[in-house]
């Protein structure tokens, strides 16, 4: 019995095991042959248009593995070729896209009715397996692959960088986007996000604002009850904002809100280190300097204002050189006592216009 046993318990494991090897990761993929011959990369025609009545829907994995002691020298692609069955002499669509490893680990040729490759590093094999066939036509060369040391001409698109989208119906080749071999992501196209959709991270991380939700960490274009004619910008940082030119930081936004223009520590809500070019500047005020000329208003007499001027080297109610440097000048609050000063003055004036005129009747 336990010799039985053993033999069924052999057998299980001998078609599990063919099961495995027959469905595994080494059997179904097809060498296509190496990387190079002597001192030259060898391209290989991996597709082609293999009659005119055929038609294509086919997936195909394609795997670079060239020199084993190097990671960024690996590379598989996802490759899908379609082609309708009145098309004699070119596919419908091709795409081709990295999958995993490095997207430069091999270089494409495409032609209308073809696609070329080549491993872009030595020492090793190239490999493919088809991953899905939709038609009982395939765009699959047949060994020895079209196999040369001449790098190809007349393509219509070659990439190494990105994966590739053609459209031979509209003669339109795309770029699609890219991961390195580090993980960053390059994007070729335009790249939209749905209104109403954040971008960010940590979007759990977020609060209430207008009956929405905004990440702390993130933008959203949403629509905004200020204006109901199309979607506002909302961006947030939750520790501030910084815009940069040439590396250096030109606006700023400070986690209280001031904001800064050429300064990184803005003390007030707005703070400009540099020059303020304006065709207007509006300060609003409260209070204004007509009470001089109300009755009860006691105007200074000259000699007065002579004694302070002499005590203090400047005008009453106008601050001194050193609180002027210490604080600067509030615009709206300076000009108000400005123009209390030239109202004096101009009380001042009329009341000698007045004594000079008592003085010409006198002399009559």
């Amino acid at each position: 019995m336990k010799q039985i046993s053993y033999f069924l318990l052999a057998l299980v494991f001998s078609l599990a095991s063919g099961i495995l090897s027959a469905s595994g990761q080494d059997n179904n993929w097809i060498d296509m042959g190496y990387t190079e011959t002597g001192a030259s990369y060898n391209y290989y025609k991996l597709l082609q248009v293999n009659g005119a009545a055929h038609r294509y829907s086919t997936i195909i994995e394609l795997s670079v593995q060239a020199d084993p002691n190097y990671y960024n020298m690996q590379g598989t692609y996802t490759i899908r070729a379609d082609k309708y069955e009145q098309t004699s002499d070119r596919f419908d669509g091709l795409e081709i896209q990295c999958s995993s490893g490095n997207v430069g680990a091999a270089s494409f040729y495409v032609y209308n009715n073809a696609l070329w490759v080549r491993s872009n590093f030595y020492s090793g094999h190239l490999y493919y397996r088809i991953k899905g066939n939709f038609t009982s036509d395939s765009p699959l060369n047949i060994d020895p692959f079209g196999r040369t040391t001449t790098a190809p001409t007349g393509f219509l698109a070659s990439t190494s960088t990105n994966g590739i989208k053609c459209d031979f119906d509209n003669n339109t080749f795309s770029k699609l986007p890219v991961g390195d071999i580090y993980g960053a992501q390059t994007f070729f196209n335009n790249v939209s996000i749905l209104g109403d959709s954040k971008f960010g991270v940590a979007l759990a991380d977020k609060f209430s604002y207008d009956n929405k939700t905004q990440p702390h960490y993130g933008l959203q274009w949403t629509t905004d009850s200020w204006f109901s004619g199309g979607h506002s910008y909302w961006l947030s940082g939750y520790g501030g904002i910084k815009m940069f030119t040439t590396g250096t930081p030109r606006l700023v936004i400070t986690s209280t809100g001031n904001v800064g223009i050429g300064t990184t520590a803005p003390q007030a809500k707005l703070a400009v280190n540099g020059d303020i070019v304006s065709k207007r500047i509006k300060v609003t005020q409260t209070g204004w300097a007509d009470f001089v000329f109300e009755p009860e208003y006691k105007l200074p007499s000259l000699a007065t204002l002579e004694a302070y001027i002499k005590e203090n080297k400047h005008l009453p109610d106008v601050p001194s050189e050193r609180e002027v440097v210490k604080n600067g000048v509030d615009l709206g609050e300076m000009n108000k006592i400005l123009l209390q000063k030239i109202e004096e003055l101009t009380l001042h004036v009329i009341e000698l216009q007045k004594e000079i005129n008592r003085l010409k009747e006198n002399r009559k």
